[in-house]
């Protein structure tokens, strides 16, 4: 014990002297000191998050949580371009007014330290990826399909006749209806939006009633682009076909609105619905919600139940839609999509 602190004494005094010795050959007049490095600040993104996208109006508001900043400033990149502003360290909060933004725009947040003797500051970094107005607008429609499932005014109603409720476009068709409002296609700006209806029987023969929509062109108003089709071939064999609507139906995202006609057990005929998941190859599994889709009569009247994450294999569906004369179609949002 005695030799470890006499030796732990001989080093202390070896610095002392050192130490001493540097001083005294330091020029006259010179300072001696430790260059600080500057402390690093933290920011974070408070809103918007990456389940937003830029509001209707495009006037985005962003908040921040900052400290140990001197200044700090927020930036919007889309494809395209780029809008910056300084954001208040004592109120860190800024509003942009951006243009029409059909894509994804990403949000940074950027906050800077104090410099240090020498002038150098640091910088800390947040990001958020917001969706685009293609993504939130078929957000709020599986949202409301949700809210919709969970409403007794909604989850069983009427589904005899063409107007009513519970029949399984009408249900589509109100979810995107609801929602539309602030939407415009950046070819068309300003133009009013609307959902095709099914097209005419006389115009899809040899096919059966209920295979696909009117095709109304963009410059009507309509805002869906056909994603893919699949339409049974009496030229080539059942294996062919059955691959072929394989295909077609690995092409399902979260969003896309899908109209058919086959045979789905609980029914027997045309049918609409809207695809609450991208497909998922692990599982062969499509995931939807619809109406009507399983019913029951009351007094005659068919009253049609709100299906919400109703889960069938490709399979399934293959079975439903691969026979003669049948098939079904895939309908997306464009990507043009902006708030107006």
């Amino acid at each position: 014990m005695r030799t470890c602190m006499a030796r732990a004494g001989r080093l202390l005094l070896a610095a002392l002297c050192l130490a001493t010795t540097a001083l005294a050959g330091a020029p006259e007049g010179d300072d001696l000191f430790v260059q600080a490095s500057p402390l690093a600040p933290t920011v974070r993104i408070v809103t918007p998050t990456a389940q937003d996208g830029v509001p209707p109006g495009n006037l985005l508001t962003v908040a921040l949580e900052a400290s140990g900043a001197a200044r700090l400033e927020v930036s919007v990149l889309w494809p395209g371009g780029e809008q910056r502003a300084d954001v208040p360290v004592e109120s860190p909060t800024a509003s942009l007014q951006l243009p029409p933004i059909p894509g994804k725009a990403i949000v940074t947040a950027r906050a800077f330290s104090p410099p240090n003797s020498q002038g150098d500051t640091a910088m800390a970094e947040e990001r958020v990826t917001l969706l685009s107005p293609r993504e939130t607008l078929a957000e709020a429609m599986i949202d409301l399909a949700y809210r919709n499932s969970k409403d007794r005014r909604y989850n069983f109603a009427p589904a005899q006749t063409d107007t009513d409720i519970g029949v399984c476009k009408n249900f589509v068709m109100r979810m995107f209806d609801t929602n539309k409002a602030g939407y415009s296609m950046l070819a068309y700006p300003g133009l009013a939006l609307h959902m095709p209806k099914n097209n005419w029987k006389a115009d899809v023969a040899p096919y059966q009633y209920g295979i696909e929509w009117a095709p109304d062109p963009p410059e009507s108003g309509n805002p869906f682009e056909v994603a893919a089709k699949f339409r049974y071939d009496k030229n080539l064999d059942k294996a062919e076909n059955q691959r072929l609507a394989r295909a077609f139906l690995q092409n399902a995202k979260r969003g896309d609105c899908y109209q058919m006609v086959g045979n789905y057990v609980d029914g027997n005929g045309p049918h609409s619905l809207l695809m609450i998941a991208d497909y998922d190859p692990e599982k062969d599994l499509l995931r939807w919600t619809d109406s009507n889709m399983k019913g029951t009569r009351i007094d005659g009247v068919r009253w049609g139940w709100i299906q919400w994450d109703c889960q069938r294999t490709v399979d399934w569906m293959v079975k439903a839609i691969c026979s003669p004369n049948r098939g079904a179609t895939l309908y997306r949002l464009r990507a043009d999509l902006v708030h107006d």
